[in-house]
Formats: structure tokens, sequence, C-alpha cells
């Protein structure tokens, strides 16, 4: 299997109802966050740098538009 494959980012609900999923290719540790817009059904992915340690793995909710 090839470590460069396309892993899926998975948009949920508080209530764990997927929403939407995507595939995208993290080559180099990308540190991603995904913003979903409900009313247009897309994903906006932004790339924040790159993962250095453990820290760096953490959740983003941001219910403000």
């Amino acid at each position: 299997m090839c470590p460069y494959a396309a892993k899926s980012i998975e948009i949920q609900t508080l209530n764990r109802e997927t929403l939407k999923t995507i595939k995208f290719h993290f080559l180099h540790g990308e540190l991603v966050g995904a913003k979903f817009n409900k009313d247009k059904n897309t994903i906006e992915l932004d790339l924040y740098g790159y993962i250095r340690d453990e820290r760096d793995y953490r959740y983003y909710y941001d219910t403000h538009e």
C-alpha cells in the first residue's frame, strides 16, 4: 500500500452524522484545516503548515462564519 495514497477527510456533525467526505493526498505531514459550507455543500481546505509533533494533532471547531 502506498503511504502517499489519498486519505479521506470526513466532515461530521456533533451527532456524528457524516455531511461530506473528500480525498486528500498527504505527502509530507501537511497540517490541513477544512471549512464546510452547508448552504453551498462545499469544503474549503487550507494548508496551515506541517505537523512537527503530537501537539499539532488537534481538532478545530468554528461555529462562526
